[in-house]
């Protein structure tokens, strides 16, 4: 985005402005330390909630090393004749202690990567990865659809991978929930 904003100077340009004159509309500082004391005098007065009763979730940004989870898919079963398409069904559950936030979220979200290999090449290399419709607090599942055409040759699989998005790559360490299946 940035290369394409200097590629482009006189959106840049308007982008500043346009975020000048909200900061000087809309910004007051005063007004905002003020909702500030309100608040705090506000939850000065709420009664205290023992630690035992507030849940342990954490986001997803949270889990570094594993995202445990599973994946199952309905419609890829064999024999799959070379060209035809089929929508398939694909179900994720979280199984961690970590909320799965939706794939919306810029910095994250839960993100399905589907790669289908044929001969070694993945011929779904720059396709946008599909997001999760909504958040999956821990033991929730969720579905989406994916339509596939089987390609031809012998050495095709399909892999479907949960992911997390950051800046539109993944954690190459993850410890991730992944599904494989040989066309």
């Amino acid at each position: 985005r940035l290369s394409t904003l200097l590629d482009h100077p006189e959106r840049l340009r308007a982008m500043g402005e346009a975020a000048r004159r909200h900061v000087a509309e809309h910004h007051a500082p005063s007004q905002a330390a003020e909702a500030i004391i309100d608040a705090c005098r506000e939850w000065a007065r709420l009664e205290p909630v023992p630690v035992s009763a507030v849940p342990v979730v954490h986001p997803t940004s949270a889990v570094w090393a594993r995202l445990d989870g599973t994946i199952e898919v309905d419609g890829a079963e064999t024999p799959w004749p070379a060209g035809e398409r089929r929508r398939l069904r694909v179900r994720l559950t979280n199984r961690c202690r970590a909320r799965w936030l939706a794939g919306e979220r810029p910095e994250g979200g839960i993100v399905v990567r589907a790669e289908l290999w044929r001969d070694g090449e993945n011929l779904w290399a720059g396709r946008p990865w599909h997001r999760l419709p909504r958040d999956l607090e821990p033991g929730q599942s969720d579905e989406i659809r994916l339509d596939v055409r089987r390609p031809l040759g012998d050495d095709v699989r399909l892999d479907i991978t949960v992911d997390v998005l950051n800046q539109d790559t993944y954690f190459p360490d993850l410890d991730r929930p992944v599904w494989r299946a040989t066309l």
